[in-house]
């Protein structure tokens, strides 16, 4: 490849150029003084974390608000279109027992994008049903994470993720409103989550897997243990 040098040839100017430059300098100056004073500090900051985070891939995204919120420990992170050939399965976590000893989370590739729709949404008081349950599956196979080797009962999994969705929803950027209108979706998506292997009468208030049993309310079952509607 034929290498060139990138100095441009350039000519002195006249005294006339240089007063131009100089006015459309102080131009530019006053013009960015005025942005910064007028425009409020979280829209910058806003702006600035969408242009970061557009850089990213969809497991990078993934693997940082997760390891910001609820992931406690390393992980690689991967987003398939399938998981084991199997198109009903939307995510799973790998034990660290492989040759890298890290162990791994696997989400279906069209909820680790809707999971970026969220958090890039202006109103995530709504969701769509691709993004309950891809924020749902993010924490839940996080947590498989977190408990080891064992990776913890489905059903024990299934409710202390229920628990931990506020956290990555706050890391993802919503307001306590919004998480409050997204966890009574949550609720009606964990109610009709029938397979039994996924469900437990110790997940309510006061229950075995109650994270926080000072603050009830956080279950969809009532303190009797009987299945309640939301």
């Amino acid at each position: 490849m034929k290498m060139v040098n990138s100095r441009e040839t350039t000519q002195e100017a006249s005294p006339e150029q240089s007063r131009a430059r100089s006015v459309i300098g102080k131009i530019g100056v006053v013009a960015l003084a005025a942005l910064a004073v007028t425009v409020p500090p979280y829209v910058t900051h806003k702006a600035v974390r969408y242009y970061v985070e557009s850089r990213w891939t969809d497991e990078q995204f993934l693997y940082h608000h997760l390891s910001e919120s609820v992931l406690q420990k390393r992980a690689g992170v991967s987003c398939p279109d399938t998981i084991a050939g199997n198109k009903n399965i939307l995510g799973m976590a790998l034990r660290n027992d492989g040759p890298s000893q890290v162990p791994g989370i696997l989400i279906r590739k069209y909820l680790c994008q809707s999971v970026r729709d969220y958090a890039h949404s202006e109103d995530k008081s709504k969701l769509s049903q691709n993004e309950l349950v891809g924020v749902y599956v993010a924490v839940h196979e996080a947590e498989h994470v977190n408990n080891g080797n064992h990776h913890g009962t489905e059903a024990e999994t299934h409710c202390v993720a229920f628990q931990k969705i506020p956290l990555f929803a706050k890391q993802l950027g919503a307001s306590e409103n919004e998480i409050s209108d997204m966890m009574d979706e949550q609720r009606k998506l964990y109610f009709n989550f029938y397979n039994p292997d996924y469900r437990t009468l110790q997940c309510r208030d006061g229950g075995t897997y109650d994270l926080d049993p000072a603050h009830p309310g956080m279950f969809p079952y009532t303190p009797s243990g009987q299945p309640a509607l939301p």
